[in-house]
């Protein structure tokens, strides 16, 4: 299950009070007319999604706007450029063995449960990291 959203980020509340559209197929949102306005794109990042069916990749360009993006509990092993606007990252549980440069405006970064032996570039602001 795919959820986007059009509306603004509440970082306060993670999002919980964001309008979300419904997608089933990843290939749904990525032909969309209005892809680079989106601003949320949460892709089976949860538990209970885990095995339903997992992703392998992302679209090599994300969303201008993108930003939340919410990729973990599926099997992707890179992550494309990331948005300068991007201001939440969860990408855990995946198969990830690198992580792109960091947005500057990034406040909470979680990836824990990954391939991933360093990281290369971290940004010099204050995130709330969560990794393993």
């Amino acid at each position: 299950m795919i959820k986007i959203s059009y509306d603004e980020y509440n970082l306060s509340s993670h999002g919980s009070n964001m309008t979300k559209i419904h997608y089933d197929t990843i290939e749904e949102v990525f032909v969309l007319e209005n892809y680079d306005e989106i601003t949320s794109i949460i892709i089976n990042s949860d538990e209970q999604h885990v095995n339903l069916n997992p992703y392998y990749e992302l679209p090599e360009k994300l969303p201008k706007k993108l930003l939340v993006l919410a990729c973990g509990f599926n099997s992707i092993d890179k992550l494309p450029e990331l948005p300068d606007n991007l201001i939440e990252l969860v990408c855990n549980n995946n198969k990830l063995t690198e992580i792109p440069p960091l947005p500057k405006n990034l406040r909470y970064f979680r990836c824990s449960s990954n391939k991933l032996e360093f990281f290369a570039r971290i940004a010099r602001k204050s995130y709330q990291f969560i990794v393993s």
